[in-house]
């Protein structure tokens, strides 16, 4: 078994972009529903495994402006899995995603995503 590799390009500290599909993402824009503190790379990640339909074993190479972000790529089911919150109060800390109850994605961005993709 071979494993993908895809790349995501990291654009400031709150946008991400995977030029494989078209899907963008900022979580300081108001599409996203609310300016947030939240890493694109969590959110980016579950549109790609959720609505776009990447394997969750899919190697996540993450690059800014051309240079790994990262020492190693990571896996789309782990990075979908978590999300890193900034707050202007303490450090980053990585947590486990949870979905809000009845909340399934904010309005557009997955339907905004599947539609560059096509």
């Amino acid at each position: 078994m071979s494993l993908h590799t895809t790349t995501i390009e990291l654009h400031g500290s709150y946008a991400a972009y995977h030029p494989a599909s078209g899907a963008r993402i900022d979580t300081s824009d108001i599409t996203y529903g609310r300016r947030t503190y939240k890493d694109p790379l969590g959110p980016l990640c579950r549109i790609l495994r959720d609505t776009l339909g990447y394997l969750p074993e899919t190697r996540i190479h993450v690059e800014r402006a051309g240079t790994p972000a990262f020492k190693r790529d990571l896996s789309l089911s782990y990075l979908a899995d978590h999300d890193v919150i900034d707050a202007k109060d303490r450090s980053a800390v990585r947590i486990k995603y949870r979905p809000f109850e009845g909340f399934n994605a904010p309005s557009g961005v997955g339907l905004r995503a599947a539609r560059l993709a096509a």
